[in-house]
């Protein structure tokens, strides 16, 4: 079976050290729900290990080098290796070439992270628990901590996720983000997650001109999986990112 995957390519990292992007949600090619890297309850495991070996080839690897993590909306990050155990994090890092982080995504903002100076690389799943947990922040202490990482020499794209413009909850949520919300007359508040994570990086010393995140909402954009959108019927798209081996 040739068939294309559309998947979105970031332009902040080198193209000839990083492979990245992000899947879309492919309805036209994987009719009526589209193509999704996680089950559901619409996506059996034979569909979903049939899409993930699609994805493999794609991107010209062997799902052996897929390396996926059980996402718990924590800050708990693992340093990886090729052939490591699904744990629970929604974080994961390594220094191995040819090794790919895939995170799961459906409005949730991943953050994909290349230090191109000590060559090590990062993929985090962020939405609004992660990140009021500071997972980005813990990422970057990780990186500091284990590598010596300079943050300054850290590019990071943020990925299509739920926008500002579109990204209503509750206060309940809200709470915890007073400057990155707008009040709605409807007693909900729409959120910016994007801009969170943004500060939440340069806080820790990552130079603002060296994070990318998308403009795009994955709730009111229909290239992209939406929970808040398609509830159960929505699929995973993957965030991915690797070292390109020599």
């Amino acid at each position: 079976m040739n068939t294309k995957i559309l998947h979105q390519i970031p332009s902040i990292f080198p193209n000839d050290k990083i492979i990245a992007g992000i899947t879309q949600s492919n309805f036209d090619t994987f009719p009526p729900l589209g193509f999704s890297i996680n089950e559901t309850d619409y996506f059996d495991t034979e569909t979903v290990e049939n899409n993930r070996l699609l994805l493999a080839k794609e991107l010209s690897t062997t799902i052996s080098n897929f390396v996926f993590q059980k996402q718990i909306h924590s800050n708990n990050i693992n340093i990886v290796k090729k052939g490591f155990p699904r744990l629970d994090s929604d974080g994961m890092m390594t220094n191995e070439k040819g090794i790919f982080l895939i995170t799961s995504l459906a409005d949730c903002c991943g953050i994909l992270v290349y230090d191109k100076k000590k060559e090590i690389i990062a993929a985090l799943h962020s939405g609004w628990r992660g990140t009021e947990q500071g997972i980005s922040k813990e990422a970057i202490r990780l990186l500091i901590d284990k590598y010596h990482s300079n943050p300054q020499d850290l590019l990071v794209w943020i990925t299509p996720c739920a926008g500002a413009e579109d990204y209503e909850v509750g206060w309940d949520v809200a709470k915890f983000f007073p400057n990155n919300i707008i009040a709605q007359q409807n007693g909900k508040y729409l959120l910016d997650l994007k801009s969170v994570i943004t500060k939440q990086l340069v806080d820790k010393g990552v130079c603002k001109h060296n994070i990318q995140a998308s403009p795009e909402s994955t709730i009111s954009n229909l290239n992209y999986h939406s929970f808040r959108r398609d509830k159960d019927n929505s699929g995973r798209m993957a965030a991915f990112i690797a070292m390109i081996d020599d």
